[in-house]
């Protein structure tokens, strides 16, 4: 009896705004927006159609600025709240395979960075998480060379997500904390960037089954 459930289509901003009207009428105006809603398209670029490019696209990057387009004019209302979007380690480093995830991870990124500038002078705070490789069925076919880092559990995740949200400020947390470096090596040539990914394989995906 406190949970109250509303499906939408996050990638169709009418669906999304007949929906934010409901939560409006039925819960109130929300504290909190997570948007966790992620598609894979599953096979390199340029075998994929492009209906698949575009939904994928559309779920990942225009979901999160959709809900937010729609909340958050209610929560600067309120002058509270917190938008939590779920990005990627994918969305910090490039991989094969994955284009356009990766793509719609760092659109997301870019989103989120400038979120948190506009709403600094506020009490809403915009916040992301980069998580790495998460043992759920988006990620069931995905396999790299070598596991650099270890596969998270949602669980896991979800208790990194609460901690940021009790935490009451905007943050961008990368898990594991390891998998920072992919930022570092945005300061290295790309050359050398390339080098690096071919030795470790971590940014060439495999799909399997």
């Amino acid at each position: 009896d406190r949970v109250t459930y509303i499906q939408c289509d996050v990638s169709s901003y009418k669906s999304v705004e007949a929906a934010s009207h409901k939560v409006f009428q039925d819960v109130g105006v929300p504290t909190v927006l997570v948007n966790n809603a992620g598609i894979l398209g599953g096979r390199k670029f340029c075998d994929m159609d492009p209906e698949v490019i575009e939904k994928v696209v559309n779920v990942n990057l225009l979901g999160p600025m959709w809900t937010t387009r729609l909340f958050l004019p209610r929560m600067m209302e309120n002058n509270h709240g917190h938008i939590l979007n779920v990005v990627s380690l994918l969305g910090i480093s490039g991989s094969t395979g994955v284009a356009e995830y990766c793509a719609s991870k760092f659109g997301l990124s870019g989103f989120t960075e400038a979120m948190i500038q506009e709403t600094k002078h506020t009490n809403v705070r915009v916040s992301a998480i980069y998580p790495g490789l998460i043992s759920t069925a988006l990620f069931t076919g995905v396999r790299y060379r070598f596991n650099l880092f270890p596969t998270l559990s949602p669980d896991y995740v979800a208790e990194k997500m609460v901690k940021i949200l009790e935490a009451g400020k905007s943050a961008e947390v990368v898990i594991p904390t390891i998998a920072n470096l992919g930022r570092a090596m945005k300061l290295i040539p790309v050359g050398v960037q390339s080098v690096v990914k071919d030795v470790s394989g971590f940014f060439s995906c495999l799909f399997i089954g």
